[in-house]
């Protein structure tokens, strides 16, 4: 993600208290690379909703590159509609 100021303004937003934030148009690990930047500025716990298992744990690899920090990943109910 090249516009660092997107970025700043999500912290921002985070910090000052704002509990639920929808961030859209990431591509690949850019995703990663956001929430790990924004984990390490706001020193907060993130909780990162994907579309299906395969997209979380693709997610959860790429955070590996990114950050120390340890990842959970909790994969979806099987449950039928």
């Amino acid at each position: 993600m090249t516009d660092v100021t997107n970025i700043e303004a999500i912290g921002h937003a985070l910090r000052q208290g704002e509990r639920s934030l929808t961030v859209t148009g990431l591509r690949g690990s850019s995703s990663a690379m956001v929430l790990a930047r924004l984990a390490a500025e706001t020193r907060r716990t993130l909780f990162c909703v994907v579309a299906n298992d395969q997209s979380g744990a693709s997610l959860e690899q790429d955070l590996a590159l990114f950050t120390d920090t340890a990842v959970q990943l909790y994969p979806a109910y099987d449950i039928p509609p």
